[in-house]
């Protein structure tokens, strides 16, 4: 459905509400988050232990890499 069948590892994007940050920044249903703050992401939990231990830090910038239509992009957004 959203064309990655031989794509690496990571987390599918398959919702985002319009006007977040993360929308904001670029982030779209179909992308396939591959790593955050330069940790490889595997599966849902990994991605999610990370934005946890990231999150518990003050004002900080979470980096995605983000897998669309075959190309890497960074999404890059400010957790408080």
């Amino acid at each position: 459905k959203y064309g990655i069948d031989d794509a690496p590892n990571g987390v599918l994007v398959t919702d985002i509400k319009p006007k977040t940050q993360a929308y904001e920044r670029g982030l779209r249903v179909g992308d396939l988050i591959t790593s955050v703050n330069k940790e490889e992401i595997v599966t849902r939990s990994d991605f999610l232990s990370l934005v946890e231990a990231i999150s518990r830090q003050e004002d900080t910038i979470m980096l995605m890499r983000v897998l669309r239509d075959g190309e890497n992009r960074f999404v890059a957004i400010r957790l408080k």
